[in-house]
Order: structure tokens, then sequence, then C-alpha cells
């Protein structure tokens, strides 16, 4: 079928070939997702052409006027990349690769006469690292041996070399990488490795950063607001992560650098215990160790859920109580200990929850879990709660499929959010017999923070949640209908399921595991109000 030169001869090749097209249309139909793809599609849904649809898609991919602008960005990248100005986050040896990826995909795009030649790519890569001493010096050792012999290496060989000293770069550079980012706090944000490009990344990706990246380049270092290393020290590794949040601006204020606009004059409320109720300093007549220690809460707090602006989110309904919590039709709850502090700040966790027909997850108590991205490995640990009623999708899993249906979740105090779409998401999670994709079905796709697991989702689903430490004598696995054992963590009582998104490859290779069904999840199922007569309960 994907052969666009094949006929079937025989009346039996044929009748064979009528099913595989079927088939191959099924596939097309369920996995392509663009808006010209489904064009193609449907324009056969009344003959089941496979062979046609997968031909369309193959010349609109490698032949259209949108594959010569696919192609046009990509040889503007090949020919302007350059390692070492801050635009690839990654590896050395990741850009190589991811360079003469971007090389393969551009070739497979163009007729052959405008191929680049082995010495053209070899230039252009040449160009593109000379700005790293470790890699520019092997152009420099076989232009000497050139020089000596006359032997002149092939762009393979040359690819070879520059590989095998970027590695040893790597390993350079990251011996060194603890010593180098001491001080960060006082120049440019920390790097996330997690967050690293690799060959899977788009060229948009990594021209979207370079943008970034070059807009929020200082004009110079030594403009940067920034403590003494006195003050630095003074501040514990939390306050320490706040001051890192602050933008230039606020750092200057804080440091009395700046005078604050009388339009926007910025106070804040004394935190001891002998202060007068409500009284009020200017910022820049404070130290920065005081600022802190005062709106610890507040900030630990808004950033809960990796989201700062989450107060400002138009479906936060953060006033209203819920007249009718007790309908327990769609509704996914979210339980929290409530904290101990007075009036929460509009962007606690705490308030972002719900109303009516919503779902529910259980966070811990908010003054031990602060934010999840704070916590060492917290990034790749989703949550196993077993006071959730339905599962929700963070930024750490991939969206494959939504659904046409909604659901609010539900928190302290009735809050919710509201409207979220429902659909599968899938990442890469460990097992006793190697990584595999987990597929996950019918989750509020949320698409910020850690993922909350509803071990009741699970296990109606026929596998096998043990939730409880080791310590107490549990499990702490999830074993799945096909033989599969997901190993859990407890990490300050909480129990945790490293996750992270798959690439593209890793979905095509890896053994697919599902978690949840595909069936409308509705929480009421797992409802039992146990034997009517307690009396007789009780006494046996």
């Amino acid at each position: 079928v994907l052969d666009g030169s094949y006929i079937p001869s025989t009346q039996e090749e044929k009748d064979l070939f009528t099913e595989q097209q079927k088939y191959i249309y099924a596939v097309l139909e369920a996995k392509v997702l663009t808006d010209v793809g489904k064009t193609f599609v449907r324009a056969h849904e009344h003959d089941f052409d496979g062979q046609a649809v997968y031909n369309k898609l193959k010349v609109h991919h490698l032949k259209s006027t949108k594959a010569m602008i696919d192609s046009s960005a990509i040889l503007t990248y090949i020919t302007s990349a350059r390692l070492g100005n801050g635009e690839w986050k990654g590896s050395t040896e990741g850009f190589i690769l991811h360079w003469q990826d971007q090389v393969r995909l551009y070739e497979r795009q163009v007729p052959t006469s405008d191929h680049f030649s082995d010495s053209q790519k070899r230039t252009m890569l040449e160009n593109a690292v000379q700005s790293i001493t470790e890699l520019r010096q092997v152009k420099n050792n076989a232009d000497l041996e050139k020089a000596k012999s006359g032997i002149v290496l092939t762009y393979d060989q040359y690819s070879s070399l520059l590989l095998s000293a970027a590695v040893a770069h790597d390993n350079q550079t990251s011996s060194k990488r603890t010593k180098q980012q001491i001080f960060t706090h006082e120049y440019l944000p920390h790097e996330d490795a997690t967050d690293s490009f690799d060959i899977e990344t788009p060229v948009s990706i990594v021209q979207a950063f370079a943008s970034m990246t070059n807009q929020a380049k200082p004009t110079s270092y030594d403009n940067k607001p920034r403590m003494s290393k006195e003050q630095w020290y003074t501040l514990s590794e939390k306050e320490r992560l706040l001051w890192d949040q602050f933008d230039d601006r606020a750092k200057a204020v804080i440091l009395g650098l700046v005078q604050p606009t009388p339009t926007s004059k910025p106070v804040i409320k004394s935190g001891g215990t002998n202060a007068l109720k409500g009284h009020k300093v200017n910022l820049h007549e404070i130290s920065a160790y005081d600022f802190l220690q005062t709106n610890m809460h507040e900030f630990m707090t808004r950033n809960l859920i990796d989201d700062p602006n989450l107060d400002d989110h138009p479906q936060v309904d953060s006033e209203t109580p819920d007249t009718n919590i007790d309908d327990p039709n769609d509704t996914v709850l979210i339980n929290a200990a409530k904290s101990a502090k007075p009036k929460l700040s509009p962007g606690d966790i705490q308030r972002v929850m719900s109303k009516s027909s919503t779902r529910s997850i259980n966070m811990a108590r908010i003054v031990y879990t602060t934010s999840a991205s704070r916590i060492s490995g917290a990034k790749t640990m989703s949550l196993i709660d077993r006071g959730a009623n339905g599962g929700l999708a963070g930024d750490d899993v991939r969206v494959i499929f939504k659904t046409n249906r909604c659901v609010d979740i539900r928190g302290i105090d009735n809050h919710q959010i509201t409207g979220i779409d429902i659909g599968t998401v899938g990442g890469v999670v460990d097992t006793h017999k190697g990584p595999v994709i987990a597929i996950m079905h019918q989750y509020a796709l949320l698409g910020k923070g850690s993922s909350i697991h509803a071990p009741g989702q699970m296990e109606h689903f026929k596998n096998q949640v043990y939730d409880k430490s080791k310590i107490v004598g549990g499990k702490q696995a999830i074993i799945t209908l096909d033989g599969y054992m997901i190993p859990l963590y407890v990490k300050d009582g909480l129990v945790r399921l490293k996750i992270r998104p798959y690439t593209d490859g890793e979905f095509d290779d890896l053994p697919h595991v599902f978690l949840t069904s595909e069936s409308d999840w509705d929480p009421s199922v797992l409802d039992s109000v146990g034997d009517d007569d307690s009396d007789m309960w009780f006494d046996s």
C-alpha cells in the first residue's frame, strides 16, 4: 500500500490488496491529525484507498509549497547555526548530531541536484563549531595533515573526529559545571538540563529559543543588579531560589539601586511578632534578607504548581462557594489539608479548585510541598494520589488525543478550575523489563506541573497499585495487566511515579502499556456504601 507504483495482478492479490487498503486507511484516519492530512483522508472515505491517501501525504510533505517553506527554514538553520553563542541548549555532541540530521531532512525534501557536496557540508559544519577551541582544533589538525602528506579528510572522517572531540569537551565541561554555576544568580537564569535540546528538537523550537535568548541577553554583566558575596551566603537555599525568580528591576529596587515609581510604590507588611499591625515600609528601606524572610510563605505557595501567574487564570473561581457539592456525577475532587495561614494569596494552590461537576486530587499540606520543580527530581516525579478520583495530566507527559468532553477540577474551599479538556496522554516509565510508554486515557489535560494519578482509576482497569511504602511492608509498585512492574518512589511521605515525555522515536519503538480505560471515566463506579445492617457488621 505504501508503494505508489504497486498494482495487483491476480484476483487473489486484488482481494488481499483491498483488505490491506482498508487497514492502512483506518490507520491513517486515526493517526493523521493535521488539517491537510484529514482532508486527504476524508476525500477517500468512500473507497478506503489508503494508497492514494499516503501518496498525497507524501507529495504534500516532500514536494508541496509547505515542503518548500519547511526546507527553506531548515536551510537557513543549516547555514547560520553557530555553537557557543547561547542559542543551543544542550551538549556539543547533541548539536553536531542535530545539525547533521537537519541536513538529512533538507536533502530528503529537495531534488538530488540540490544536495550538498561533502566539501560543502564539511565547510558549513566547520563554521558552525569554530567558536569552540577543542572542535576548531580538529580542523587545524586536518589542515596540518593535508599540508604534510597531502591527505584530505572526507566529510565522514571529519565528522567522526569531530564527534570524538565533542564527547571529550562535554565530559570536561560537565566536571566544571558545579563551580561555574555558583554565582549564576547574579547573571543569567539557571539552565534546566531536563529541557535540553536533542536530535528530535525541531528547528522552529531552536530558533524560537535563540530569539528569546537574544532578547533577554544583558548588554553588560556589570549592569546587572546583584548582591555581594556576603549577602548571598547569608540567605538560605530557599531564599536564594526566591531571589532568582525576581527580574532585574525588582532586584534593583530591593537592593536600593533605583527608587520605586510613585504610582506603584511597593510596600510590605512587617513580619515581626512585635511589629505594629499594618506597618508599611518602602522596599528600598529594608534589606533583601528581611524582604525574603517576610514574604517566604507567599512566594513559595505562589510557585506550588510552577505557574506564578496562576492568580490571573480567567477560569478560576476563587470566591463563590459551592452550593451543590454532593453531586457525584462527572467530578474530579482535590483534597488537601488546609494551611494554618490566614487569608490565602490569590496565587495559592488552595484557591485553584472547584464548584460543581468536578474531579478531585489530593494535595499534600502546602507548607511542606512548596513548588514541585524545586524538589530534586520532582520534574519527572508525578504523584500517585489515593485521594484523587481522576487523573490530571501535567507537563511531564505528552498529549496523544483530546476527546470532546471537559471536566472541572475542584479542591479546597470548593474552588475550581473549569472547562479542562479530557484526553489521552503518554510518557516513558521504567519497568523491570525496561522502559515502556505508559498510556493513560481519560485524564484532565491541565498541561502544567507534575501529573497526578488516581489509583482507583487504574485499579478499575484491572491494574494493581501498591502505593504503601516498603518501610511499612508495602510493595511500592504498579503491576499492569501485561505483567509489567513499574516501581514507585516515596518522598516526604508522598508516593511518586517517575515519568517523562516520550520522543517520537520512542513512541514508535517502545512497548505501550495501558494504565486506564479509554471508556468515559465516571468515578462513581467505585462507590461502595458497605453493609446496610451496621450492628451486624460491628458485631462480626
